[in-house]
């Protein structure tokens, strides 16, 4: 703004009166007051509503899933009859098997075992297998293998990588186990 402008708005506020000061005063406080609401508490305070609405209906869906994580914990356990006892069978050694039967141990890349707790009662034994050249026909007839052999194996993770007409994959077998 030109200083012209701002000193003819100060000498038109001087020219009024103490009453007409006070009543500008107070609107333009008012005036304040109102855009201040506008523009920054109700925002915020919509905001607010909208995040926790958000917290409400994930914390909804977090509940739905933690029953039926524990709706299909008590399924495999029911199925393989309350997880796999430590001297059953070896995974490494099924998942062995399994990919000679099907003629893939020469595209195996590796194999590497692993173990984490479930909680106090079970843990969780893994094979990640890499397997490099495989077609979907193949991949399809191990998967199939794996899941019908009876053991209670689950796949924990898959991806695969298209390599031309192949796929390269890397696919992480898993047994729950009782301590």
């Amino acid at each position: 703004m030109s200083s012209s402008f701002l000193s003819g708005l100060r000498d038109r506020y001087r020219s009024l009166g103490r009453r007409d000061r006070v009543a500008l005063g107070i609107g333009g406080v008012v005036l304040g007051a109102f855009l201040l609401f506008q523009l920054v508490f109700q925002p915020l305070h919509a905001s607010r509503e909208r995040l926790e609405a958000s917290i409400r209906t994930q914390e909804a869906e977090l509940a739905e899933l933690k029953r039926i994580v524990a709706e299909h914990d008590r399924l495999t356990e029911q199925r393989s009859g309350g997880g796999v006892a430590e001297g059953d069978f070896n995974l490494f050694s099924l998942l062995e098997t399994l990919a000679a039967g099907g003629g893939l141990m020469d595209r195996v890349d590796y194999m590497r075992p692993g173990s984490a707790d479930l909680d106090a009662a079970r843990k969780e034994d893994w094979v990640e297998i890499k397997l490099a050249g495989v077609t979907l026909r193949e991949l399809t007839e191990l998967l199939y293998r794996i899941r019908s052999s009876g053991r209670g194996v689950y796949i924990k993770r898959l991806s695969a990588r298209k390599s031309g007409d192949t796929l390269d994959i890397v696919l992480q077998p898993a047994v729950a186990r009782m301590k």
